[in-house]
């Protein structure tokens, strides 16, 4: 007979521990707190591609210098938190603004020009990118954190 007391204490148990584990979920999934964490991290990064980005320059080639409307890539740093369409889960985009959003493939990667004279890319997206991995996690663990610290 006590072999069947313990099986029950057993499931019991197991029970107990399955809720904990969803209420964890809870905790960390409520979507405000989401997107506070993706914004905070979209900035993170954003700080380091400005570091990493060309610096500004009066190099009388770029034809576009002088145009009322130019900026700079360091001037027009964007970071948004969007939705997956598909999987319905949220994330962080760092991108270039109306005005230099295309040209980061070709500061970063390098290109040719039409001349054919190779221009090397300054690879200033991946350099960012490996420069915040750490804090990026940072701030993660610091939601997580903040997530089960109340409850």
């Amino acid at each position: 007979m006590s072999d069947f007391n313990v099986v029950d204490d057993f499931q019991e148990q197991w029970t107990d521990i399955e809720k904990y584990v969803g209420s964890l979920y809870d905790k960390i999934s409520d979507e405000k707190k989401i997107k506070n964490c993706l914004k905070e991290i979209g900035k993170y990064i954003a700080r380091f591609v400005k570091q990493y980005a060309p610096p500004k320059t009066d190099h009388p080639s770029y034809s576009d210098a002088g145009k009322a409307n130019y900026k700079h890539i360091v001037d027009d740093i964007k970071y948004s938190v969007r939705k997956n369409r598909f999987n319905k889960q949220y994330y962080v985009s760092v991108h270039g603004g109306k005005w230099t959003g295309y040209k980061w493939l070709w500061v970063n990667d390098g290109h040719l020009m039409t001349d054919g004279t190779p221009v090397a890319g300054c690879h200033f997206v991946d350099k960012a990118e490996k420069a915040s991995a750490d804090g990026v996690d940072d701030i993660v663990n610091k939601y997580i954190e903040e997530a089960f610290k109340y409850g």
